[in-house]
């Protein structure tokens, strides 16, 4: 049976990059906001399902046995622009997939100790020199919205906690970043990875995944991330190993 969410509720999920998000949106938006919302799915008195909705962009994050006939039916009615969730899942609910990718999880043989050039969390980062790096012709390699959506949406999450922001600055400009896109009170995920074509090859990307997975290690969240296949020798470098896969759906159910 599928419910609206109206209350904060422990979703019983192993950790992983959908949980978190969810999680995070809980408690950035709570439950009375009309432009986003959740679900859980019950059966027999155990939560097997939860989504959220923002917009028209769908997550939804899920046991082994919840009802996949049960969700799929009514993701079609509430509708989306997009789907995301791990593979097995989409898999399970039968919609055709546009993306794919690897998810990967931090896990270091040992706590480091190493300093890198120190770099602070700021409540309120420069986001326009952010977003114009994003934008970059292959500095990010994902299309992101416009940036009035993509502001309010991560300042937001920023907020409240939900998600932080860790940049390097030359000359007024934004030449690398990085950050925890979404963050639960037991995990992280690690996203917006990018750095300006002039500034390649010297370590800043490295250093700031290095810095946020510290910062995750000293509160004892877990750290996760997505990516394409082309990158995961490069954050197999930094600790990371593969613990799954996601799909994407897009533009193929919309409201």
């Amino acid at each position: 049976m599928l419910r609206l969410l109206e209350s904060k509720t422990k979703l019983p999920f192993p950790a992983n990059p959908m949980a978190i998000e969810i999680e995070a949106l809980i408690k950035t938006y709570g439950f009375n906001t009309s432009f986003v919302m959740f679900w859980i799915q019950e059966l027999d008195g155990k939560i097997t399902a939860a989504v959220s909705k923002v917009d028209s962009h769908v997550t939804v994050a899920a046991q082994k046995d919840f009802d996949s006939q049960e969700l799929n039916e009514f993701l079609n009615v509430i509708g989306f622009s997009s789907l995301l969730g791990e593979k097995w899942v989409l898999d399970d609910l039968g919609f055709k997939i546009s993306e794919k990718g690897i998810i990967m999880k931090y896990k270091p043989t040992m706590s480091s100790d190493e300093k890198n050039e120190p770099m602070t969390f700021e409540c309120e980062p420069p986001y326009r020199k952010i977003y114009n790096l994003l934008k970059e012709p292959d500095a990010f390699g994902e299309s992101i919205s416009s940036y009035e959506d993509w502001l309010c949406d991560l300042s937001a999450r920023v907020r409240n906690n939900c998600a932080r922001v860790l940049f390097r600055e030359r000359e007024d400009k934004c030449i690398s970043c990085g950050m925890f896109t979404f963050e639960s009170d037991s995990g992280a995920v690690i996203g917006a990875v990018a750095t300006h074509k002039d500034f390649r090859s010297k370590g800043y990307a490295s250093d700031i995944v290095k810095e946020l997975c510290t910062a995750a290690q000293k509160e004892k969240k877990d750290v996760f991330l997505m990516c394409r296949e082309d990158k995961v020798s490069f954050y197999k470098k930094l600790e990371f190993k593969i613990t799954g896969e996601f799909s994407l759906c897009q533009g193929v159910y919309n409201e």
